[in-house]
């Protein structure tokens, strides 16, 4: 496993949701209160970024040439090369709570959490959007709704509340979607960070990102801690796997809510970080609606 190096440094406000997609061999991530959806190629380190009309907090892969945006109360397609953005739903009122973190599943269908704007309050919701369309509340009382991700045999789902620093694990009918028997797999000491966005690799290991902890750690499927991965920016806030054969995990990080002494003292934070690994990760599903 080679170190970690600064692929792109953007100083993003709050960068968010890489996602790699494989045919395109980019990734791409959100900065949430630029706010813009952008685009990065490895191959040529430029990166393009495109507008969104408000806060936008995830994006996801379609089958087509547009993305999932996640904006602050509902969902919209983003046609990328135009820059156009098409409503999809409106899933909440978006004035105590905001959307986040989003996912797609395998089988096709997004996965996206609301959370307490206090980041406290317990208002937040987990929702699904099946592929014909349906709005499915999958949970309740979530204060900090973020990561998501599912198994490689796609017999358990894992969703992090922030807040209480706890990654839970359900068990996840494929078929149906259903989720059933929510656990606590790993509940993250305040002094380590807020677990925040999250991926899962071929070996079925969790990957979490930790807000405030400067660090990126890989959980056994039994909650253990394998490895810790130190990233020179206090706030990384998610990871994916992606390059040519999904060995390099790309990790996003913010500088939301850092003074200018911090600023100063963390010349990395906002960028966008890689890392060479000796470990494959599973490719991104694509939502199969619309």
């Amino acid at each position: 496993m080679s170190g970690l190096r600064s692929a792109l440094g953007l100083r993003a406000k709050l960068g968010e949701g890489p996602v790699w997609h494989r045919d395109e061999r980019a990734l791409y991530w959100v900065d949430v209160f630029k706010p813009s959806v952008n685009r990065f190629d490895p191959a040529t380190g430029e990166n393009r970024a495109i507008a969104a009309p408000e806060p936008v907090h995830a994006v996801a892969l379609t089958g087509g040439m547009s993305l999932i945006a996640v904006l602050d109360a509902s969902l919209a397609y983003c046609d990328f090369a135009s820059g156009r953005y098409e409503p999809i739903v409106t899933l909440i009122d978006g004035v105590a709570t905001n959307l986040n973190d989003g996912r797609c599943d395998r089988a096709g269908r997004f996965w996206v959490g609301a959370k307490a704007r206090d980041w406290e309050s317990p208002l937040g919701a987990l929702f699904r959007l099946d592929r014909d369309g349906s709005i499915h509340r999958m949970e309740e009382g979530i204060k900090l709704s973020n990561g998501l991700g599912w198994s490689p045999d796609n017999r358990a789902m894992y969703y992090i509340d922030s807040a209480p620093g706890e990654i839970y694990a359900y068990d996840f009918d494929f078929p149906t979607g259903a989720i059933a028997n929510r656990r606590v797999l790993v509940r993250v000491p305040k002094e380590a960070g807020l677990p925040d966005g999250m991926t899962v690799d071929a070996a079925g290991f969790l990957w979490v990102a930790q807000w405030g902890g400067a660090r990126v750690v890989r959980y056994d499927p039994d909650g253990k801690i394998e490895r810790t991965i130190a990233v020179p920016a206090s706030r990384p806030t998610s990871c994916m796997f992606g390059g040519n054969d999904l060995t390099t995990l790309f990790i996003t990080s913010g500088t939301m809510r850092m003074s200018a002494a911090e600023l100063a003292a963390e010349p990395q934070a906002g960028n966008l970080f890689a890392l060479e690994t000796d470990i494959e990760g599973l490719p991104e599903p694509h939502f199969a609606g619309g």
